[in-house]
């Protein structure tokens, strides 16, 4: 994993992958979730499957959910932040694997010239601005930065109109 360095001040990039893809990046001055797994959010069938789904997993593994509406629910409580999506409108098909990042467009650029393909340029959406990508093995991703609110808290799915 290429890592840069801090000296007298200065990032210092460590030559290999980082540098091809304009980093340099120091990883001392971001926040813990910068280039991590931050949210998962998992699709249901229905609003009827969605409120299954959340009792299910309250009656399992005694995870307490955030309502948003009837077709959307958080929780912090699974390990890492997971929604649940009942809405056919703004759902994908499988489930949704969000990279957290402070830099959307520095980030998409990276994911560019790494050989990924952008699926969904950025856009806005309740809670911050994402982009959805597909790596080179045909996975799709998303990153996302979620503005105004503190770690754990999220509003993923919370009725924004297009977000596919």
């Amino acid at each position: 994993m290429a890592r840069c360095l801090k000296a007298q001040g200065s990032p210092i990039s460590v030559s290999g992958q980082a540098g091809r893809l304009g980093w340099p990046y120091n990883p001392m001055e971001t926040e813990p979730r910068e280039n991590r797994i931050d949210y998962v959010e998992f699709p249901t069938a229905s609003k009827a499957a969605h409120a299954a789904t959340k009792k299910f997993y309250g009656d399992v593994f005694g995870w307490s959910y955030q309502s948003w509406g009837d077709d959307y629910s958080d929780t912090k409580d699974s390990g890492i932040t997971t929604g649940i999506n009942g809405s056919s409108e703004h759902q994908t098909s499988k489930p949704l694997v969000v990279l957290f990042t402070s830099n959307l467009e520095a980030t998409r650029e990276r994911v560019i010239k790494a050989g990924g393909k952008i699926s969904r340029d950025i856009f806005a959406f309740p809670g911050g601005r994402r982009f959805h990508y597909v790596d080179p093995s045909a996975t799709s991703w998303v990153c996302g930065r979620i503005s105004e609110l503190p770690v754990g808290q999220h509003s993923w799915g919370a009725s924004w109109p297009d977000s596919q």
